[in-house]
């Protein structure tokens, strides 16, 4: 028997090319946890944790980066001391705080995301601006409260950052 998937080929070819649109242009990366405002200290160890973690992550996928503050205007500082335009990434946090040590949930996102302004066009449409999310993967986790519980959530966000980071290299080549 013979079996061909010539599929395969071109989906990869596809999946470069979109890689290369998203990210080709940018020249790294500005890392920042934003924690929503009702979130408990697990969400502050998980990010405090990712942010050690993002930095060792980057350096191996060869992904320039630099740690913003989570203010957004300090934010804005931060990133205009690196050169070139840098690509946000963002560990967003948001926990259910539980009553005496109950079970509690924790929403995590990993985005790529900037911020763009544009101007008004031809037609007099615009001026438009926000957040553009370019790349983005969830993860929900529920158990109790405590160490262990943050030390089981740490998987799947390192998994989600190599992801993104992966995808981040491939579209820089």
């Amino acid at each position: 028997m013979l079996f061909a998937t010539s599929g395969t080929d071109a989906q990869e070819d596809h999946k470069r090319s979109w890689l290369k649109q998203q990210f080709g242009g940018w020249t790294g990366l500005a890392f920042h946890c934003e924690i929503a405002g009702n979130s408990d200290r697990t969400a502050e160890n998980l990010c405090s944790w990712a942010t050690q973690r993002v930095r060792i992550l980057a350096r191996q996928s060869g992904a320039p980066l630099t740690v913003a503050s989570s203010d957004p205007f300090q934010r804005v500082l931060d990133k205009r001391k690196v050169s070139g335009n840098p690509l946000d990434l963002v560990l967003y946090l948001s926990t259910t705080i539980p009553k005496s040590g109950g079970v509690t949930a924790v929403y995590v996102a990993v985005r790529a995301s900037p911020h763009v302004s544009l101007p008004r066009d031809d037609k007099g449409v615009g001026p438009r601006s926000g957040t553009l999310v370019m790349w983005e993967t969830h993860t929900i986790g529920t158990g109790m409260a405590g160490p262990e519980f943050e030390v089981a959530l740490q998987q799947p966000i390192e998994q989600n950052l190599m992801k993104f980071l992966n995808d981040y290299a491939d579209g820089q080549h």
